[in-house]
């Protein structure tokens, strides 16, 4: 539904052009140009923002499903903000001078595939991690294996 219209003010904007070089003077046809394109951009702002507040209810769901207080399911979701922005096909590379290797943070959580080998490995389900509710999950497991959120960083640097 959200690409249909997107694709209908795309299709819009096109007959729009069409008709600035057939029926308009230059000048009206650029502003209904502009016109169009600010109500594409707010259309894909809405798009984002639905998106995230959907992301931002499933987490909460698992969270809750899995016990987690709200105070804990709060500091999930500043997690995620923090790691990826709620981006779940985000990768970030890391290279370790000291041991001359590299690992990956993958998904929404930015599970690393070096500290987290039990899920973030290359032996691991990727596309786990890369879908926020198994990897929801998955980090909840790992919340569960050390007892609080210092697996990550940013809890430990922005949160804590």
């Amino acid at each position: 539904m959200k690409k249909q219209k997107l694709i209908a003010l795309a299709m819009i904007i096109a007959l729009v052009i069409a008709g600035v070089s057939l029926n308009m003077d230059n000048r009206k046809g650029l502003q209904e140009i502009e016109r169009l394109k600010g109500l594409i951009s707010n259309q894909q702002e809405q798009v984002d923002l639905i998106d995230i507040e959907l992301d931002i209810l499933k987490v909460i769901e698992v969270g809750k499903s899995r016990g987690l207080s709200e105070e804990n399911i709060k500091i999930a979701l500043q997690i995620i903000q923090a790691e990826s922005g709620f981006n779940c096909n985000a990768i970030g590379v890391n290279w370790h001078e000291s041991g001359n290797f590299y690992s990956l943070d993958i998904g929404c959580w930015q599970l690393n595939s070096f500290y987290q080998k039990s899920v973030a490995s290359k032996d691991a389900d990727r596309t786990c991690l890369l879908n926020l509710e198994c990897s929801t999950h998955l980090a909840i497991d790992i919340f569960e294996e050390w007892g609080n959120w210092e697996a990550w960083v940013t809890y430990n640097n922005f949160i804590k």
